[in-house]
């Protein structure tokens, strides 16, 4: 059953109806609702553990800086701060989420979009949690986040293509997994928990 929050931003898209990459970049830079949507999911224990297990690899790793690309309201950026973790940069579309931030204790680095990142960061870790599903060109998402991955450094992934009753899932992505991509682009599985997968390049 959906929460509150996940009705709100699915009745919001489907008022919208976006079709072509503009368009879905448009709702998701304007969406209202992402933040209550994206807080009932992360109220959920099932992604608290995932959250959870990212803190746990970054610590066992000895990670000393992070990258989130679609760092939504900052959950896991803020579990990885309350442990020690200060070198954090986050990548967030959404205009209502950046004022938000600007109010509060937002991340050290914050950028619109992932074009915006200097190719001259480097993180030990990059996070990519339930974006790929969103995009309706997944593949060149994941060869852009690639490229700014050095040899030695850490993807956590996790991609929803299973979940074919969230109308935000794109169709077209039903059943497409980055694993073959991530392999040829030089990153081995080293780590998992429920959905969620460790690369290392």
């Amino acid at each position: 059953m959906p929460s509150a929050g996940q009705m709100a931003l699915h009745n919001e898209w489907e008022m919208a109806k976006p079709q072509s990459s503009d368009e879905i970049a448009a709702f998701y830079r304007d969406a209202q609702h992402l933040g209550g949507d994206l807080s009932d999911w992360h109220d959920q224990g099932r992604r608290q553990e995932l959250t959870e297990r990212i803190v746990q690899w970054a610590k066992f790793y000895e990670i000393k800086s992070v990258l989130d690309v679609g760092c939504g309201n900052r959950h896991d950026l803020t579990a990885l701060r309350d442990v020690a973790i200060t070198d954090l940069v986050g990548v967030e579309p959404n205009t209502a989420l950046r004022q938000m931030w600007s109010k509060n204790d937002a991340p050290p680095v914050l950028y619109h979009n992932l074009d915006d990142v200097p190719f001259d960061l480097t993180p030990d870790m990059t996070i990519l949690m339930d974006v790929l599903e969103h995009l309706l060109n997944p593949q060149e998402f994941v060869e852009q986040v690639c490229a700014r991955i050095p040899v030695g450094g850490y993807l956590v992934e996790a991609t929803a293509t299973h979940d074919v009753l969230n109308p935000l899932h794109l169709k077209s992505n039903w059943g497409w997994l980055p694993d073959g991509q991530l392999r040829r682009a030089g990153f081995r599985q080293v780590n998992g928990f429920d959905r969620a997968h460790l690369w290392k390049r």
